[in-house]
């Protein structure tokens, strides 16, 4: 599965590359001269696409710079993802809520309640606060195995995913 996860993102990471190509390729379009003669279709579209190019510098920046948030909010998603992953399968190898590490029941516990406290701040609706509580509730009478963690709970942060935050995370 994280095989996936991390493939998923570099192909997102590839289809940013070539969008930012061809950016480029447009861009640099705009240095050449058009040619005052009449062509062919080809030629004349040419002329249109070379006149909208230049018409669009401006906003050229400005999507540079919505793919460049695009990517950091990407990023965050796939950290998300590798995270909730890493969660269910340390969950999947407890046979009981105490055989999970103490942060990390400490932190499902207490990140659960936040949610419930306000589920759409999360992204969550009432329905999901339902399924919290009871999953919450199954894992801790749990004695034969966690069928399934609120490991979207778990994976909440306050903060963007700095360099900083995710090593501090990471040590915990």
């Amino acid at each position: 599965m994280s095989d996936i996860i991390l493939n998923d993102f570099k192909s997102d990471l590839n289809r940013l590359k070539k969008l930012l190509s061809f950016m480029e390729s447009v861009r640099s379009f705009t240095t050449f001269q058009v040619p005052i003669v009449p062509g062919d279709d080809f030629t004349e579209r040419s002329k249109s696409l070379h006149v909208l190019s230049k018409d669009c510098q401006g906003d050229f920046r400005t999507l540079s710079g919505a793919i460049v948030l695009y990517l950091g909010g990407r990023f965050e998603y796939f950290v998300r993802e590798r995270f909730e992953y890493a969660c269910d399968h340390i969950a999947s190898k407890c046979v009981k809520f105490s055989n999970m590490p103490k942060l990390m029941q400490e932190n499902l516990i207490k990140l659960t309640a936040e949610v419930m406290l306000s589920p759409r701040k999360y992204g969550h609706a009432e329905k999901g606060v339902e399924s919290f509580v009871k999953n919450l509730a199954e894992n801790m009478r749990a004695d034969n195995g966690l069928a399934k963690i609120n490991r979207e709970c778990l994976s909440i942060t306050m903060d963007n995913m700095r360099p900083d935050l995710l090593s501090t995370t990471a040590q915990h």
